[in-house]
């Protein structure tokens, strides 16, 4: 412990917090007096728990709540709703939505997924915080929780949500950091970590939808930061890594929740199905050749297009190249200039590509194979008629 600010700071003398040399006499003597007892708050701890609730609130207050199909599913949010939020898509991460490996962390798909997570992060969370600080808690909190997400990601889920990753880095942490200190596994903390690990390894088998990856990549990454910063001698060099890299992890949070907050303005599902549709028509109103828009439909596109919402982002972009574009075309039908007209039909046909490939990365999920944009003579429905579950074959959450 650092006999200047209380915080755990490993084998070394100079404190990764503060920079107290601990070898200072005037520090001794501190250490001494207050008979190495530092009581220390749990703001870290409160906030997560705070942010996950009301997130969860957020989703269900507006996005609403899904049928329910069994008990894990109760009081499950709009799956929707909560990928907009930010939930771990792996077509959406691998298309450069990166932050969807952050900002899961603190969404949750039912009421008793929120419960669990949030009772253990209250009790495991605490006994961290006040063991090594809030500024360690937060780097391990967040650095296990994004590991956990990148290895669900590199294995093959397809959709995942939830503190579970974050959670097991805690509990990697505190029972390696335990057995070094302790020497044995007789702590009752220590005791209480492994009955959840087994209890948690049990469930993971049991039930096909629990994400394991994100469970397995947060507590190997938690237990090797804990060996790390209780066996390794960090000086000066080594508390600025350590602060580096918290604010670092702290930044990137704070931009993917950026990212969350624009995603909710980039259009629900209806929105997409309303481009979606003029893109279809889009796509089908080449002549025979492929070569030219047709005449007679440039002007139903352009007033089909005008009664759509902008996407955001890529989407926001193809739209707008294609309703420039036919514009183009109209003009240049109009003024018989036929190499303006396909070479604006030629854009229209690579904004209508790039549309394709947008809607393929985000929301493939949510439109079924028939609503992808093809090349046919027919527009067909773009949406199910009911919703189907989120969670397929190969799709967890932690």
């Amino acid at each position: 412990m650092c006999a200047s600010c209380g915080k755990l700071m490993g084998v070394g003398d100079a404190c990764p917090y503060c920079g107290a040399d601990n070898k200072k006499v005037a520090l001794r003597l501190k250490r001494v007096a207050a008979g190495g007892a530092v009581k220390s708050a749990h703001p870290v701890t409160t906030a997560l728990v705070i942010v996950n609730v009301f997130l969860f609130l957020v989703a269900l207050g507006v996005g609403g709540m899904r049928p329910t199909s069994g008990i894990f599913d109760f009081g499950a949010p709009n799956v929707e709703f909560a990928y907009r939020l930010g939930l771990m898509y792996q077509p959406a991460v691998a298309a450069g939505d990166w932050w969807r490996l952050i900002t899961p962390i603190f969404l949750h798909l039912g009421v008793l997924h929120l419960f669990f997570n949030s009772y253990i992060l209250w009790v495991a969370g605490r006994h961290l915080e006040s063991e090594i600080g809030s500024r360690l808690m937060l780097m391990v909190y967040l650095g296990t929780g994004i590991l956990g997400f990148v290895a669900s990601y590199a294995t093959g889920t397809i959709l995942s949500g939830g503190a579970s990753g974050a959670i097991s880095g805690l509990l990697g942490f505190l029972i390696v950091r335990r057995r070094l200190v302790d020497g044995d596994f007789r702590n009752p903390l220590t005791m209480w970590i492994i009955q959840l690990i087994v209890l948690t390894a049990i469930f993971g088998v049991v039930v096909s939808r629990v994400d394991n990856a994100a469970h397995l990549g947060g507590f190997v990454s938690g237990a090797l930061v804990a060996l790390l910063l209780t066996k390794v001698r960090m000086g000066k060099g080594g508390a600025l890594g350590l602060m580096l890299v918290t604010t670092g992890l702290v930044v990137a949070t704070g931009v993917a929740a950026a990212q969350m907050g624009l995603s909710l303005t980039r259009g629900s599902s209806a929105d997409v199905d309303g481009v979606t549709t003029c893109m279809v028509h889009a796509s089908n109103a080449f002549d025979k050749e492929g070569l030219y828009v047709d005449q007679g439909k440039v002007g139903d596109l352009i007033d089909c297009f005008g009664t759509t919402a902008s996407l955001g982002g890529e989407a926001a972009g193809a739209r707008d190249e294609v309703i420039g574009q036919l514009k183009v075309a109209k003009d240049a039908h109009e003024h018989a200039d036929a190499a303006a007209a396909q070479d604006a039909s030629r854009r229209v046909r690579e904004g209508v590509q790039r549309y394709r490939k947008w809607l393929d990365a985000h929301w493939a999920l949510f439109f079924p194979p028939p609503a992808r944009i093809v090349s046919t003579p027919i527009a067909p429905p773009l949406r199910p008629e009911a919703e189907a579950s989120p969670m397929h074959e190969g799709q967890r959450e932690p």
